[in-house]
This record gives structure tokens, C-alpha cells and sequence, in this order.
């Protein structure tokens, strides 16, 4: 067997290698250590911040020392991270320090903002959120924090009664990052867990009415206008699309005319179910999202959330069964005549 430096000479000789010989790559650490160093540092974490609670207790009564000790603990977290970034130990100790900094945050703009302006303490936090996702360097703490940025986001715009606004960020946001290849091959470990972030949050808001429209009103003083019932679906449904043609035009495919128009009246489809179903359309983005970037844990999310949907949406007291058939079988029927002209259309002659 020839070794590995005698065989990087011999390609280099042949001109078929050039520079130094790379080092061999680190072996993983095995996930069961992984996971216990994940506690231990969990624990370690929550029994210190507990202890410096106790102790400093008064600080929660005042939004000052609570603000500064919560940028202090998010600014120790940053440390850790950067510090030890191949550590998995202080990594997870890391992580907790800032969910705990993030609290106090939580705490310091809600004492000083008060109840009675929600919305701008919503702003505030999603903003403090969106830069700890752009500054911390941690793969799940970035996941986190994009999705706490949406979600604040999303009732931030619920309190003007228009959380499809926030709808169609998350939507445009998760399309974006996804869809530029070129970033997510050169800084994955940044832009990857962005994503992620924005896609669970999409679910969720998509489906928010599962609740009814009363969900809102602890938001503010209003009847909840119609427009929340349909808004959001079609959002997700207008993306589809977007995604849709994208995929068009990067596969160069010949498909005519017509198939185009057919690709756009199956959309219309799934938002049209989406308003009857709410979930349906951010799960078929999410699902569509992953097979355009080649991602199979965004495909899975995507299906597993289907399946979610679905099954709540059949069980829902306030549509009658006789309503949800209808529902479910007008859709299934409109996308096999769909599917049926569409491969009718794909087929070339001999």
C-alpha cells in the first residue's frame, strides 16, 4: 500500500495535484458523547444562571440592569462560541446563556414599553432577535432566532390586524435564501440555518387560525376582519408560483404555453384549499422549497406537515363533515384533471 505523502508526490509529479498535501479531516465525535456534553453543559448553564436569579432577583423589577445583563449574557454567549467553536460542551452552554439573556431582553421591553403597546415592543424584540441571528455563530442558535424573528414579526403585524404582511416576508424571505445557490455553497453554516428558521416559521403563521379568528383579539380591541381567513393562504400560494417558475426557467424546460397556464391554475388550486384548509399552502412551499434547493429535510418538513394539516383540518368542529368531504374531494378531483392534461401535454411524438 502506498502512503499517503508518496502518492500526493507522484500527482504532483504528474502535474495531476498541485500545493501542499491536505490534512486529513477530524474524525466526528461520536453523538452519544455529543449528547451527554450537550447536557452536562445545559445543566451547568441553568444551575448558574439560576444561582445568579436567586441572587440578583431585583434586577427583573428594572428594565435598566435587566437590559444590560441580558446584552452581557448574549455578549458571554458570542464569546463561547467564538472561542471554542469545535467544543460541544461550551457550545450548548453557550446556546443557554443567550436563551436566558433573551428572556431578560423579553422582560427589560416589556417593562419599559408596557402593555399597551404591543406592537412596537414586538418590533423591538424581533429586531434584537434578527441581529442575534446574525451575529452569533451557532448553527441552532441561528435557527432559533430567525424563527422567534419571524414569529415576533408576524404578531407585531397582528396587532394592526395584518399578519399577512409578516406572511409574505417569512414566504419571500425562506424563497430567497434558498433559491441563491451560490450563498448557501459558500457560507453554508450562515445562510442554512436562516433558512431553516424562516421555513418552521411559515408553518405555523399559514395555520395561526386554527384557533379561529378570536385568536386575535387578545391583541388588540377589534372584531377580527375577514381578511385574516384567506390573506395568508393566498401569500403562500402567490410564492408556490413564484417558486414554480423558477424552477422553469432553471430546468430550461419546452413546455409550451398551455402547460404553463396549467401549472398556474394548480396553484390557484392549492390556494383556493388553502383558505378552506389553513396550512396547506405554507406546507406544499416549504416541501416545494426543499426539491428546488435539494434539501430532503425541508422536503420532509414540508410532507410531515401536510399530513399535520390535513388530519386537523378534517377533525375541526366548527365545518361540518359534510363540508370537509366536499373540500377535500373538489380539490383531489381538480388536481387529477390537472395532472391529467399536464401529462397529456408532456407527451412528445415518436
Amino acid at each position: 500500500m502506498i502512503a499517503a505523502p508518496e502518492l500526493w508526490n507522484r500527482l504532483a509529479a504528474e502535474g495531476l495535484a498541485h500545493g501542499e498535501m491536505p490534512k486529513p479531516a477530524e474524525r466526528p465525535t461520536p453523538w452519544p458523547v455529543r449528547v451527554m456534553l450537550g447536557a452536562a453543559g445545559w445543566a451547568g448553564s441553568l444551575f448558574l444562571l439560576g444561582f445568579a436569579g436567586a441572587v440578583f432577583s431585583n434586577i427583573l423589577n428594572h428594565p435598566g440592569p435587566a437590559f444590560s445583563l441580558g446584552i452581557g449574557s448574549c455578549a458571554f454567549a458570542y464569546l463561547l462560541f467564538r472561542s471554542f467553536p469545535h467544543n460541544d460542551f461550551a457550545q450548548q452552554a453557550g446556546l443557554a446563556v443567550s436563551l436566558a439573556g433573551q428572556a431578560l431582553l423579553v422582560v427589560a421591553v416589556g417593562q419599559t414599553l408596557g402593555e399597551h403597546r404591543l406592537g412596537p415592543a414586538f418590533l423591538v424584540l424581533a429586531a434584537i432577535a434578527a441581529g442575534l441571528a446574525l451575529l452569533l455563530p451557532n448553527y441552532l442558535h441561528r435557527v432559533l432566532s430567525a424563527l422567534a424573528a419571524n414569529a415576533l414579526l408576524f404578531l407585531a403585524a397582528g396587532t394592526i390586524g395584518a399578519p399577512a404582511l409578516a406572511t409574505a416576508v417569512t414566504a419571500a424571505g425562506a424563497c430567497a435564501l434558498l433559491l441563491r445557490e451560490e450563498s448557501l455553497l459558500a457560507a453554508p453554516d450562515f445562510w442554512e440555518p436562516l433558512a431553516y428558521g424562516f421555513l418552521i416559521a411559515l408553518l405555523p403563521m399559514d395555520a395561526s387560525i386554527f384557533v379561529g379568528p378570536g385568536f386575535w383579539r387578545w391583541l388588540y380591541d377589534s372584531s377580527s376582519p375577514p381578511v385574516l381567513l384567506w390573506l395568508g393562504p393566498v401569500v403562500s400560494g402567490l410564492a408556490i408560483l413564484c417558486v414554480a417558475l423558477w424552477l422553469r426557467r432553471r430546468l430550461d424546460t419546452e413546455a409550451d404555453g398551455s402547460a404553463g397556464l396549467l401549472g398556474i391554475a394548480g396553484v390557484a388550486v392549492i390556494a383556493l384549499c388553502g383558505c378552506m384548509a389553513p396550512g396547506i399552502s405554507a406546507s406544499l412551499l416549504v416541501t416545494t422549497l426543499g426539491f428546488a434547493s435539494g434539501r430532503r429535510t425541508a422536503i420532509g418538513l414540508g410532507l410531515f406537515a401536510f399530513v399535520a394539516y390535513l388530519g386537523n383540518f378534517y377533525y375541526q368542529l366548527q365545518v361540518t363533515l359534510l363540508v370537509k368531504s366536499i373540500v377535500l374531494s373538489g380539490t383531489g378531483v381538480a388536481l387529477l384533471i390537472l395532472w391529467y392534461f399536464v401529462h397529456r401535454g408532456g407527451r412528445r411524438p415518436a
